[in-house]
């Protein structure tokens, strides 16, 4: 861990990206050296860490803060030095007391932050009275008349009017400056300079902040004094441009030999693939009328399940109604069970009743029968009587013509008998 670090493009890696994208980035840290001479400095958003160790080549003590973990490591593995010390943080949530810090320098880092306010608020914070701030960020004003695409880690830029005033909501001294690329003819002989100066002639560069390339910004709670080193013009160990042009030219060479080799490659490639593409586009013949058979075959489908949808949706509308029917009818059924079951109970009980009074007339025509009987028994006797009587009669008769039968009669008491007896209704 801490030996590679991911190249996005946007981190500065040395090594890794362009001499003159290494220069810029730098440059402002050279620059801000003037400032740091046996300070204490605080790197915000590090990076890789070079500009820590710039630093503190002349600063007492370099505190490095960023917020990626894999870049942390990758400074503490490269650029770790006595007196620097790699953190890991969130540079608008900072873990350091009030006025910490003599240097706070920000390059760079402003424009990625959603919540720019809070950050300039943390920087003001842990900033002693009299310390000063330096911060850069991009022009938008510049990056639009170039027609530079826009950056996708960027959240904003600003354009010098919207960085000054933002700057000054939180500190009353503000000096803003410009950061440019410049050309020049550089000489020097071996051996030390004495004052470590180096001599100008010619023009200052036209142009003001406002059209800058980079905006610079000093800010401080106190006064900002004399600016050093004013112009500042920093010069590359890079910096020969015939030889770096010479180092682009074979390096483009080799580009090109590399890319006529591929040429040829992918010529010879291409040849190869002419006969794959002619057999694709016979076998794309034969698929495409394959296609327009099964498209054909597809429509003719459709149109068949479009009018089987439709009869669908007519027996669903006839089933429903058979069942909406069927419900009025369940209904009607339930109501003729329930007339059913009371015509049921009373054909019970009228059976009940039925069987009850054919009983009461089998007891009826049993006594009946009993009755009959009797009278015929009756019957019976009253004819067997009358022929008893009958026979009297016939012998009364015959006594009525004897003359004996006359004496008798006419005794008082076998007279009233025979005559009770002959006429049982005289008194």
């Amino acid at each position: 861990m801490g030996d590679s670090l991911d190249f996005s493009g946007e981190r500065v890696i040395p090594g890794l990206v362009d001499p003159n994208l290494m220069a810029e980035h730098l440059a402002r840290y050279r620059f801000s050296c003037q400032f740091t001479q046996d300070k204490s400095v605080l790197d915000l958003a590090c990076g890789s860490g070079y500009g820590a160790a710039s630093l503190k080549e002349n600063s007492r003590q370099v505190v490095a803060i960023d917020l990626s973990e894999q870049a942390v490591a990758y400074a503490k593995s490269h650029f770790h030095r006595e007196g620097i010390h790699f953190l890991v943080g969130d540079a608008t949530c900072l873990p350091f007391p009030d006025a910490r810090f003599d240097v706070v320098v920000a390059f760079e880092i402003i424009e990625h932050i959603e919540k720019d306010a809070e950050f300039l608020r943390e920087v003001k914070r842990i900033l002693k009275p009299e310390g000063l701030a330096i911060l850069s960020t991009p022009n938008r004003v510049f990056s639009r008349e170039q027609e530079i695409a826009e950056n996708p880690f960027h959240i904003r830029e600003y354009s010098e009017k919207e960085f000054a005033e933002l700057l000054g909501t939180f500190f009353p001294s503000i000096v803003l400056g410009r950061q440019n690329h410049a050309e020049g003819m550089q000489f020097d002989f071996p051996g030390d300079q004495p004052d470590g100066h180096l001599a100008f002639d010619g023009e200052k560069s036209e142009g003001t902040v406002a059209n800058s390339q980079f905006l610079l910004a000093l800010c401080s709670h106190g006064r900002i004094g004399h600016i050093g080193k004013n112009p500042y013009f920093f010069v590359s160990s890079q910096a020969d441009i015939l030889e770096t042009r010479n180092r682009h030219l074979k390096l483009y060479e080799s580009q090109v030999k590399g890319n006529l080799k591929r040429i040829g490659e992918l010529e010879e490639e291409l040849s190869a693939k002419s006969g794959h593409l002619a057999r694709y586009e016979e076998e794309l013949g034969n698929s495409k009328q394959a296609y327009d058979e099964l498209r054909s075959d597809f429509e003719a489908k459709a149109t068949h399940i479009a009018l089987c949808q439709s009869d669908l949706r007519r027996l669903e509308e006839s089933l429903q109604q058979l069942r909406s029917d069927w419900l009025a009818k369940s209904e009607h059924i339930r109501l003729f069970e329930g007339e059913l079951k009371t015509a049921r109970e009373q054909l019970e009980q009228f059976c009940r009743l039925a069987e009850d009074q054919a009983r009461h007339i089998d007891e009826r025509n049993r006594q009946l029968g009993e009755r009959i009987q009797e009278l015929e028994e009756t019957r019976a006797q009253l004819r067997d009587a009358g022929r008893r009587m009958r026979e009297a009669e016939s012998i009364l008769e015959s006594l009525d013509r004897s003359k004996l039968f006359r004496f008798i009669y006419r005794l008082p008491c076998l007279g009233n008998y025979l005559r009770k007896m002959r006429y049982p209704g005289a008194a």
